[in-house]
């Protein structure tokens, strides 16, 4: 497809027909969203699978995960892609032996960002100016480097 996005469940056909959301769906698009911004330009979009993709896919990890297993952020990583359709889906979908060490770099970059944002987003942590985490019940935290 050639694009890289960060998708959010779901991806299979009922779902697409019926639109469903998982109860963290809007909690998983602003992660999606902030990872997004966090890539530098790595990633082209995010969103809804099937909001986003013109085919459905039954039967995904990220979708079992978050229907079944209830798993409140359970997302999907498209990280590399050729243009248009191949024969190949591996060679569509996984960059050249040469070009995976930077593809993902360039991934493993938005780590801190995406965790810093889950402590927030779902324990009430900040960080402050003194580098300390600080907690609802005045609990403080440091990263340690």
């Amino acid at each position: 497809t050639g694009a890289r996005f960060i998708f959010v469940p779901f991806s299979d056909t009922a779902s697409k027909q019926s639109r469903r959301r998982h109860e963290t769906t809007d909690d998983q698009l602003r992660l999606a969203a902030h990872m997004w911004a966090a890539s530098a330009g790595f990633f082209t979009g995010a969103g809804i699978v099937y909001d986003k993709n013109d085919y459905t896919a039954d039967g995904t990890l990220a979708d079992f995960i978050g229907a079944k297993l209830k798993v409140p952020y359970s997302l999907t990583f498209e990280l590399y892609g050729v243009p248009g359709d191949l024969d190949n889906c591996f060679e569509q979908f996984n960059p050249p032996s040469a070009d995976v060490q930077q593809t993902l770099a360039r991934f493993h970059g938005m780590y801190p960002s995406a965790v810093e944002f889950l402590i927030q987003a779902r324990l009430g942590i900040t960080q402050g100016g003194d580098g300390a985490f600080h907690g609802s019940q005045g609990v403080q935290w440091r990263r340690v480097e």
